[in-house]
């Protein structure tokens, strides 16, 4: 999962906006973080929803916080939906580096063998509070959840990709894997492909909005984030 930088809440001529209903903040929190799911990382050009990370129905007081919102497709949003969320039992990319969190396959995301017991713990809620571990055989998968399908496809995109580039290193190759991340999104998929080449990494982190950059190192690897626990 994407660690992201929302930023402060935007300004216009030099006063901070007031949002009166959370659709308004749309429109900057893709020009800041992308239009992808800030979970699944799944790209929603017509638009993702804004996500209250603390459900406003539970948070009233935090509905129109700019640093309560966040971008999701439709199926992360209502699979999280109402949850009551406690925020220190999950991990958020906004606040930690979600991409040490969770491990890439094929398949989809799964804890990383590198946490520790509580750390597993935290991201397997993660995972469960998005679903994003449903496909075909999990029990609460829906036919219309398509995410599982779309990373499958970036997967199998970003290794042909990589294939290549392996035949042909040049600089117009490597922008046309950004072209192709881009438009596919999943993130961390291209990351995980793309583990071994630090040059790609490093384009992939500058490429997408709202990267929180100091979450890796010259080479592209991850590393805690700065006041985070992870």
């Amino acid at each position: 999962m994407r660690p992201i930088r929302r930023g402060r809440c935007p300004s216009v001529r030099g006063h901070t906006v007031r949002f009166t209903d959370h659709r308004q903040a749309r429109d900057y929190l893709v020009h800041r973080i992308g239009d992808y799911c800030s979970y699944c990382e799944m790209p929603k050009p017509d638009g993702p929803d804004v996500e209250h990370v603390r459900p406003q129905v539970h948070n009233p007081q935090y509905a129109l916080r700019w640093g309560n919102f966040l971008l999701a497709c439709r199926y992360c949003n209502s699979i999280k939906g109402r949850t009551p969320i406690v925020l220190n039992r999950y991990y958020w990319p906004d606040r930690h580096n979600t991409f040490l969190a969770l491990t890439y396959s094929r398949s989809g995301p799964v804890p990383s063998t590198q946490l520790s017991p509580s750390q597993r713990a935290r991201a397997s809620a993660l995972i469960e509070l998005t679903g994003l571990d449903r496909r075909p055989g999990h029990p609460q998968c829906s036919l219309r959840d398509t995410r599982w399908r779309k990373r499958e496809e970036a997967w199998s995109i970003a290794s042909h990709s990589l294939t290549r580039l392996h035949q042909n290193n040049t600089p117009h190759m490597r922008e046309q894997i950004l072209v192709s991340a881009r438009g596919h999104g999943f993130w961390s998929v291209w990351m995980t492909v793309f583990q071994d080449e630090p040059e790609v990494l490093r384009l992939l982190i500058q490429e997408f909005p709202g990267t929180a950059l100091d979450c890796f190192d010259a080479q592209g690897h991850p590393l805690e984030r700065q006041n985070g626990s992870l």
